[in-house]
């Protein structure tokens, strides 16, 4: 099996590939290792999110940070966010400010669309990692940490061409803080093997239970 053994080049790992360990160990270290093809449905994906912000007024991130910190109730697409604890970043599709404001910190929702054939009946692992991620990422941020608490997220599944939403799925505070209580697992992992200091399993993680399991690529675990 070949591996990143020997990495080392980047500072912050994307959270959008952190989260394919809730897929499989094998296939974060192939988003590395392997000349990464962008599909028809992949830039059907970039092109339906492009849709989804146009029109809309340019935001900056010292608008945005000046509108939380106000308490404001609004929202903003396409946030970039870093989190400095774990050394990963992303970009959110969507954050709703509530503006309800407890300790100083006003709270939001992270929601994220999703355009897929597949009708899930409940939030995949990979897309319940990266939401944890990105919660993870504000509350770890230099911008956003002390002014802003997450209170829960938002997988929005719609129809590529119409945006059509298929399915919703809520997770609530309790829960996805559950998830964010696992992230240590995840970023060690990935950095792990980023790193190339141990070879990758068929393995998956649950973040929200902590634990691995056998992924579904038809192998045993190793």
């Amino acid at each position: 099996m070949e591996y990143a053994q020997g990495n080392g080049g980047l500072k912050f790992l994307q959270i959008s590939r952190v989260s394919r360990l809730g897929e499989c160990e094998v296939k974060f270290v192939d988003a590395f290792v392997k000349p990464q093809v962008q599909t028809k449905a992949m830039k059907t994906g970039v092109k339906m999110h492009e849709e989804l912000t146009e029109g809309l007024p340019k935001v900056s991130k010292e608008d945005v940070i000046k509108q939380i910190s106000e308490g404001r109730k609004f929202g903003v697409r396409e946030l970039f966010v870093t989190d400095n604890r774990y050394s990963i970043r992303g970009r959110i599709d969507s954050l709703e400010m509530t503006g309800n404001v407890v300790d100083g910190r006003n709270e939001g929702i992270i929601v994220d669309d999703k355009y897929t054939r597949m009708e899930y009946d409940s939030i995949p692992l990979q897309y319940k990692l990266q939401l944890a991620a990105y919660a993870s990422a504000i509350r770890n941020s230099a911008e956003y940490g002390s002014i802003c608490s997450i209170i829960g997220a938002r997988l929005i599944c719609r129809v590529s061409g119409t945006h059509e939403i298929i399915k919703e799925f809520e997770a609530g505070r309790a829960e996805l803080a559950s998830w964010v209580y696992n992230m240590p697992i995840a970023a060690k992992v990935a950095w792990v093997l980023y790193k190339g200091e141990r070879k990758p399993r068929h393995m998956r993680l649950d973040i929200g239970t902590g634990e691995w399991g056998v992924c579904g690529c038809g192998h045993n675990g190793f």
